[in-house]
């Protein structure tokens, strides 16, 4: 891929693969042999054991995805707030399908990029840190591009082409991801944290509507009404109890 992003930093540095077993772990890897500049991108055609949230895969078909990984070194930010990070990054998604889609694009909690009722892309941000102080952070993205067929096991996917009806340009959208990522990065570094909050709220997925939910084996209805600062959601019952839920202990019924 010959990018050429107009940044400062964030995808000034690629390093390119075939295929590899994750974006993810091929950062580490290299991390563990030297410090890479800040904004380094690992990013491959295809990954055989791209990785979500809590375990779950990441399917892909060759050469029609964008697989990548930046590396980052948030050491202004104290690991009690690690969620602001992952805040950041969705919002960096979010603009970055707002774009190209102009609408109906929202942000899942807590790591997807849907567009109506689907998933077109997914985050998984996995920290280092040391002595109460980030070492770095590998951001990983995979985003549905040009496929089109996927498994009969995967959750409500969609993807660019689907929506758009036509094949994207690989190098002008990693490019535009790279904008919006630096731009967010740029911004959590200088704002308030209830700024970028309120932002986050405002594009999140069901956010102030009542929806159904898998709490444990019971289905229930409940509303989104905050984020904690440690990325728990808060949601309120039919009642108006609050409940407070960490991940893989609530999930949406799509």
């Amino acid at each position: 891929m010959n990018s050429n992003p107009e940044t400062l930093f964030v995808g000034q540095n690629v390093i390119s693969k075939d295929i590899v077993d994750s974006t993810n772990s091929a950062a580490t890897s290299l991390l563990d042999e030297t410090r890479l500049p800040e904004g380094t991108v690992i990013i491959a055609k295809e990954q055989h054991a791209g990785r979500g949230q809590q375990g779950t895969t990441w399917e892909s078909e060759h050469g029609k995805n964008l697989l990548a990984s930046f590396i980052l070194y948030p050491t202004f930010l104290h690991p009690i707030n690690i969620f602001h990070l992952n805040m950041s990054i969705s919002l960096a998604l979010y603009d970055f399908g707002n774009k190209l889609l102009k609408n109906d694009v929202s942000v899942k909690w807590p790591n997807d990029l849907y567009y109506k009722n689907k998933k077109l892309a997914g985050l998984l941000i996995e920290n280092s840190i040391r002595n109460n102080e980030f070492n770095y952070s590998i951001v990983g993205i995979g985003i549905n591009i040009n496929q089109t067929k996927f498994s009969a096991n995967a959750a409500n996917p969609t993807s660019f082409k689907a929506i758009l009806k036509n094949d994207l340009d690989m190098t002008e959208v990693f490019n535009l991801l790279c904008g919006c990522i630096e731009a967010r990065y740029l911004q959590l570094k200088s704002t308030k944290s209830d700024d970028l909050k309120n932002e986050y709220l405002k594009v999140l997925y069901k956010f102030n509507i009542p929806a159904t939910y898998k709490v444990g084996e019971k289905i229930v209805s409940r509303e989104i009404v905050d984020v904690m600062n440690d990325g728990k959601l808060v949601l309120k019952d039919e009642y108006g109890k609050r409940n407070v839920y960490n991940f893989k202990e609530i999930s949406f019924v799509i």
